[in-house]
């Protein structure tokens, strides 16, 4: 890593969030080990593959965290690392505090009756209720996954938009 500070995110100061501080290498080792750390009694680990985030479960049962992936040498921003971070923070509750298998049929139910909405605002108060849990668990965890509640809740908004 360089020399640049990760502690905060001046959301008013544009040259430090724009700031490369990161590869994509470093980030996603140091993403390993914070996703296999706090997923540890969940049997969690992450993969990195696609566009987005999600959770889920491996063919032995063992739950997964499934995280953007990017080339190993891009550098990423301050920004880009607090969002990612805050992202396998974030999925990695989900593993510890969510009923994934209980709560599937609900929300298989939402996409078969295209209520694309209604599946987005139950997952945003799904993660409302995790991310209070995670705080408290673990204190530290707040600055990221306020970064990445700040940039969902962007794309959120223009979903609804896009409607």
């Amino acid at each position: 890593m360089t020399d640049h500070t990760l502690e905060t995110i001046d959301y008013n100061n544009i040259a430090s969030q724009d700031a490369e501080v990161i590869s994509a290498r470093e980030y996603e080792d140091a993403t390993r080990t914070v996703v296999r750390t706090l997923g540890k009694h969940a049997n969690c680990d992450v993969l990195f593959a696609g566009d987005d985030a999600c959770v889920g479960l491996t063919k032995t049962g063992n739950r997964i965290v499934q995280l953007p992936s990017n080339p190993p040498d891009k550098m990423m921003t301050k920004k880009e690392y607090f969002i990612g971070q805050g992202f396998a923070n974030h999925e990695t509750l989900h593993n510890l505090c969510t009923d994934i298998v209980g709560t599937a049929p609900k929300i298989e139910g939402f996409i078969k009756h295209k209520q694309h909405f209604t599946k987005a605002l139950a997952n945003c108060i799904e993660d409302m209720r995790i991310e209070r849990a995670g705080c408290e668990l673990y204190p530290g965890m707040s600055t990221k996954l306020d970064a990445t509640a700040q940039f969902a809740s962007e794309h959120f908004l223009a979903m609804e938009e896009d409607r």
